[in-house]
């Protein structure tokens, strides 16, 4: 699953951790992408059960690479 960090009504770290606490989503790989390369970005997606944060732009290969 791939999430924006911006999402309208909810951050994307907060549906993160919405899906994740689900037991029947625990095991689906969660992908969050975000216009800021900061160490606390990685950091709070690690805390909220996704499985990797990448910046943005980037390219079509990406997700399927780190999924």
């Amino acid at each position: 699953m791939i999430l924006d960090v911006v999402i309208p009504g909810i951050s994307g770290f907060e549906l993160c951790r919405f899906i994740k606490t689900n037991s029947t989503n625990q095991q689906v790989p969660l992908l969050i992408f975000g216009g800021k390369n900061q160490a606390i970005h990685r950091l709070w997606t690690k805390n909220q059960g996704a499985d990797a944060y990448r910046t943005k732009p980037n390219t079509p290969e990406l997700p399927l690479n780190v999924i």
